[in-house]
């Protein structure tokens, strides 16, 4: 498996993926693993890496430049703008 700063390229994705805090779901959808599988390499990684927890392995990942938060604003607030507004869509129906 191709290595991308010692880390193989799914684990690089994983790290990303949980950084914008997607769900295991949602990651193994992405990944087209299933969520046991993310489970378990998250919890390889995290172990790997000596962290307690995927807060842990995503500081890591926004410190040793896996991640950049500047770069991926943009498209998290995209996302959380159309989760509020599918929320009030769905709030209005309900009345």
């Amino acid at each position: 498996m191709e290595k991308m700063n010692g880390f193989t390229v799914r684990e690089v994705a994983l790290m990303q993926l949980l950084c914008l805090d997607k769900r295991t779901t949602e990651i193994a959808a992405y990944l087209k693993i299933s969520p046991r599988t993310v489970e378990a390499e998250r919890d390889r990684l995290r172990k790997k890496l000596g962290f307690n927890t995927v807060a842990g392995l995503a500081v890591f990942a926004v410190i040793n430049g896996i991640y950049d938060p500047v770069k991926h604003a943009d498209r998290a607030m995209d996302e959380q703008s159309k989760k509020i507004k599918a929320r009030k869509k769905h709030r209005a129906i309900k009345r």
